[in-house]
């Protein structure tokens, strides 16, 4: 690898939303910004999740703090869910919409839309009190609603990711600091090793870890639109570049998050792929652009991470726009990731190893 441009680009998600804080990292050349972090023995919570859902539901995370449970029945469709950090304002589907109904900080609501085409795709939308929304793709036919498939994607995910490509030494140098000055890539490392350790400090579990690494990117990462459209090298996604100007593209996301992972001891890959622009999927949408994202296993469950598509934070035109984050890419179900991410291969970066 070398500091000519990379091919391709990737593309930012759909609209995030702020949430709130829990530390600030005092480090001389960070633009950290903070964040709550809740713990909820959210392992053994997740696994519940996934085994409670029956064949005609699902659900679009894993996560117990941002989950929504869908149950398609004919042509209506119930939901219901919680998010840590958001209030779900008004849900919509074909036309359809209502104010759901909240207890004991779970909501509530049934969508019953008309004059529905058989074939069609229809959104189904959650806005928040805040701006955000949520949008989950639904196809309808004879036998009423049920969640866009793409199971030849999902196989081939599945696939890719469970056979990664071991990166020689050499080359994860590179993704630690551009010119493999061997100071400067331990520097990094050790840098890299300090913010891990102060945002999981007090965390035990090794889910609410991922979790929090993850919002950490989201909230102090600002996805580089000026690389994005003139030039990507290896500058850009370098863990030192991108802890030195918080600013970066896919690939760079992708491997911080990876390496702060890496840190805890925790197994986290790189998936390289496509994926869909905009609020579409596959079946909807040709337009496809290159893009990064992460896969970690924690007791051999996969967990599906995309901190660039928690986001909205940007860097443009050499101004920083701090936007919003959501956690919707945060232990997406193989099924909901398949509408709108293909994996094309699986990078494991031996990142502390390739220092020694």
């Amino acid at each position: 690898m070398n500091k000519k441009m990379i091919a391709g680009y990737c593309v930012l998600g759909a609209a995030a939303v702020s949430t709130a804080i829990f530390f600030t990292l005092h480090l001389s050349r960070s633009r950290t910004r903070d964040f709550i972090y809740e713990s909820s023995s959210v392992t053994d919570s997740a696994q519940a999740i996934s085994e409670a859902v029956c064949e005609s539901s699902f659900v679009t995370s894993y996560d117990p703090l941002n989950s929504v449970t869908v149950e398609p029945c004919g042509e209506s469709v119930s939901i219901s869910g919680s998010f840590s950090d958001h209030v779900v304002a008004e849900a919509s589907l074909g036309g359809d919409k209502c104010a759901p109904t909240y207890e004991d900080g779970t909501f509530t609501a049934q969508l019953s839309p008309r004059s529905l085409r058989s074939g069609r795709h229809y959104t189904l939308k959650l806005e928040f009190e805040d701006g955000y929304s949520y949008e989950v793709h639904l196809n309808y036919t004879e036998n009423g609603f049920a969640l866009t498939e793409h199971n030849d994607i999902l196989e081939r995910n599945i696939k890719v990711t469970d056979n990664p490509f071991i990166i020689a030494d050499k080359a994860v140098i590179q993704y630690i600091s551009a010119d493999s000055d061997p100071v400067k890539v331990r520097e990094t490392l050790d840098e890299i090793q300090d913010i891990s350790d102060r945002i999981c400090d007090g965390i035990t579990d090794d889910y609410d870890k991922l979790r929090a690494l993850s919002e950490w990117v989201s909230l102090n990462i600002y996805y580089d639109y000026d690389a994005s459209t003139s030039s990507v090298t290896i500058d850009t996604i370098a863990l030192e570049s991108v802890l030195e100007t918080h600013r970066t593209v896919c690939l760079g996301y992708a491997n911080l998050y990876a390496a702060l992972c890496a840190a805890q001891g925790i197994e986290c890959h790189v998936v390289h792929g496509a994926v869909i622009k905009g609020n579409s999927c596959f079946s909807e949408n040709e337009t496809e652009a290159v893009h990064e994202w992460n896969v970690a296993y924690i007791d051999g469950r996969r967990i599906w991470v995309d901190t660039l598509w928690n986001t909205t934070n940007g860097y443009i035109s050499g101004e920083y726009m701090t936007g919003s984050q959501k956690m919707q890419y945060f232990d997406i179900p193989d099924e909901l990731l398949s509408c709108n991410h293909r994996a094309d291969r699986c990078d494991s970066r031996g990142y502390f190893s390739a220092a020694e």
